[in-house]
């Protein structure tokens, strides 16, 4: 396990310093074409205009850039679809059946995170195939998820949704969300899992549960406000969660012997329980202001703690590292995602676009590049003197009909695309890994058999 985070940490240290290396740092520098420009008509020296590239720019996956990107990225979804309609929290468990079949004997899954993050992103696949294909929750407009990691190494994903029928009554949120403890003698399956894995801990009987604690480490009430509010009907909240439906008509009785309702039940979609057997929390996203607040989690940065100055010191010291974050990364498997796809328009002045340029090179050099330096919007601009098309179109909209290749607009040759614009865009990693093919079969928790098929690549 050790051995996987410091190979994972040998690689992001090494592409960190990269950045770091005073080569580097004073080969390129950042500036506007006008500043460069009027800098060589004074006779002035190259070096003396812009500012060196930041030290840990928004291309390093996991820095403070890359995560504002994301970001950015993500509110260009509700600007062409709307708010979200639901939040979805997706945790792997670690004793699926497809697990426990491929771990060799008498072994544990924490010894073997590979294939726990492995199972966990083929079941985030099937379930994100269930809500856009499927349709269980009606026309999926627009998602986005991004994965992260518990203190004990476990991933779970974070996921907004967008419907094109939107959640508004009381009645739509019951069809969807249930809060309440199923009834033993008709489902007794349902029951136990509600029981394993949607009950808050009985915090009001254990205060050292963290969620007793604020962030000083004093005690404080529940900071998930448990228990609940009982309510006979779910109760829609301007500007908050709803009061879900909260009946109070079924309890189960736990191991230990402590009794729970209905006010200690997490939120969840019956259907996605029994079909993926795991914490699946679902909630209702009421407001605008759940909206901002469930992408700035979504999209946070990493655990961190560091007192450094200098960027890339303060997230190589200070970044808390899990050895299953280590193998999903080293496996190249996706961080987030979001559809459709954010493409990112430039917005600027005239000979305002930024260059970046070496500035050692010689007078010459550095007037091609200005001249050859060009933007999405100057492509823009130079596209409607020759494509009569393109003039029926806002510069928000060229993105589905042509593609931005070699600083040049190319009409596209699929029409059925779709794309959001926004000022930044998405790089999204390619899934790879040692497993050469698998069965969907694996996914769905009643078929036990062994799908794994372990490759050496």
């Amino acid at each position: 396990m050790e051995y996987l985070c410091d190979i994972w940490a040998q690689v992001e240290a090494r592409t960190a310093h990269f950045h770091k290396s005073p080569a580097q740092q004073a080969k390129y520098r950042g500036a506007r074409v006008a500043a460069i420009e009027d800098q060589l008509s004074a006779g002035g020296r190259a070096d003396e205009v812009g500012q060196p590239v930041v030290r840990l720019p928004s291309s390093f996956v996991g820095s403070a850039r890359y995560y504002q990107q994301l970001y950015m990225d993500a509110m260009a979804l509700p600007k062409k679809f709307g708010k979200p309609d639901l939040f979805l929290t997706f945790t792997c468990n670690p004793n699926w059946p497809e697990i426990r079949a491929a771990l060799p004997p008498r072994s544990h899954w924490k010894h073997h995170t590979d294939i726990v993050e492995r199972v966990f992103m083929l079941k985030l696949r099937c379930l994100i195939r269930d809500i856009v294909d499927e349709q269980i929750f009606g026309p999926v407009l627009a998602y986005v998820f991004r994965i992260e990691w518990q203190a004990r190494g476990l991933p779970h994903a974070h996921m907004l949704i967008i419907l094109e029928d939107k959640i508004l009554s009381e009645r739509q949120v019951d069809a969807v969300i249930s809060a309440e403890m199923p009834d033993a003698a008709t489902d007794a399956d349902l029951q136990d899992l509600v029981a394993t894995h949607m009950l808050h801990p009985r915090c009001d009987l254990n205060t050292e549960c963290s969620c007793r604690r604020d962030d000083q480490g004093v005690m404080c009430p529940c900071v998930r406000h448990f228990p609940k509010q009982m309510s006979r009907e779910t109760i829609i909240v301007q500007d908050g969660y709803p009061m879900y439906r909260r009946r109070g008509r079924f309890q189960a009785t736990l191991r230990n012997g402590i009794v729970v309702g209905d006010d200690w039940v997490v939120p969840h979609n019956v259907y996605l329980l029994k079909r993926y057997r795991c914490h699946v929390n679902l909630e209702v996203c009421s407001s605008f202001r759940c909206f901002k607040y469930v992408y700035k989690y979504t999209f946070k940065p990493p655990d961190h703690t560091s007192v450094c100055v200098d960027e890339i010191d303060a997230h190589l010291s200070g970044r808390l590292l899990t050895v299953s974050e280590a193998v999903h990364r080293l496996l190249g498997m996706s961080l987030h995602d979001e559809w459709p796809s954010v493409v990112r328009l430039d917005i600027h002045l005239p000979r305002q676009q930024r260059m970046v340029f070496d500035p050692t090179a010689d007078e010459d050099t550095l007037l091609d590049q200005i001249t050859s330096t060009t933007s999405t919007l100057m492509g823009w601009f130079s596209l409607n003197v020759d494509d009569a098309h393109a003039r029926t179109l806002l510069y928000c909209d060229i993105p589905a009909h042509y593609t931005w290749q070699k600083s040049c607009w190319h009409r596209r040759l699929y029409k059925k695309v779709r794309f959001i614009c926004c000022s930044y865009c998405t790089s999204l990693m390619a899934f790879c890994g040692r497993y050469s093919r698998w069965d969907e079969s694996m996914v769905f928790p009643t078929i036990t058999v062994n799908c794994l098929r372990y490759v050496d690549c």
